[in-house]
């Protein structure tokens, strides 16, 4: 899910780079100031959205007793976190294949560098979730099933 989320996002942004860099007859956008604070204001929103919606979500994942539970839930707000920034990342991309501006490619790269702070790990989850020792050696052992689907 991580992987796929920014994985898009950086073959978009090799793309429309080469597309530019190849074809530069692009001309100057007479929107290109608002649709720039636009896209800030937009990735701004949602990083601080994301934060909220993520810190609400992990103190409601923390009361529940199922550990599968406990993870799908993390995984629900894990998407939530990444898609808020995905937009405008996206967002950004089309924008700088339309311009050729180089603001919005430097923000899909700010918030590609965003994402990679936000990796999951079994360390991070055990850590953000207090999961319980004996929890904790579940998400260890590569042997556990924790869920079945």
């Amino acid at each position: 899910m991580y992987l796929a989320l920014l994985a898009g996002q950086i073959v978009l942004f090799v793309i429309f780079l080469y597309l530019n860099l190849t074809d530069p007859s692009q001309q100057p956008d007479p929107m290109g100031d608002i649709l720039k604070y636009l896209v800030a204001i937009l990735v701004i929103n949602g990083f601080v959205v994301g934060q909220l919606i993520y810190k609400k979500r992990l103190y409601k994942i923390k009361t529940l007793e199922n550990l599968a539970a406990k993870l799908e839930a993390y995984r629900g707000a894990m998407i939530m976190r990444l898609a808020l920034l995905e937009g405008p990342s996206l967002l950004a991309l089309v924008l700088y294949f339309l311009t050729a501006d180089l603001f919005f490619i430097m923000m899909t790269g700010f918030i590609i560098v965003i994402f990679l702070f936000f990796i999951p790990s079994r360390d991070k989850i055990s850590r953000e979730l207090e999961l319980s020792s004996s929890e904790k050696m579940k998400i260890e052992n590569p042997d556990t099933v924790i869920n079945e689907i």
